[in-house]
């Protein structure tokens, strides 16, 4: 399977925020094996996040407050950061 693009952060898999490890990923139950191992600001904390669901917005939609709409959010994500790399 074909790594997802960063728009925002092409080098994303050279940084040392992921990791080859297999399990199934915490937001879209497929089973992977590339693990977001950096660091992850929400209420509840995801056990194991691929870098598929972050690239099209999936952990921002699975997490988002109840004041703010999943694709808000999944707007933000792209356009800001996950641990200061822009995405």
């Amino acid at each position: 399977m074909e790594l997802p693009k960063f728009k925002y952060s092409s080098n994303a898999f050279e940084l040392d925020i992921f990791e080859n490890v297999e399990g199934t990923c915490s937001v879209c139950n497929e089973k992977r094996q590339i693990k977001y191992t950096s660091s992850f600001y929400s209420v509840d904390e995801p056990e194991y996040i691929c870098p598929w669901c972050i690239a099209d917005g999936k952990v921002a939609a699975s997490v988002c407050p109840p004041s703010q709409s999943p694709e808000t959010l999944a707007v933000i994500l792209q356009k800001y950061c996950i641990n200061g790399i822009r995405v």
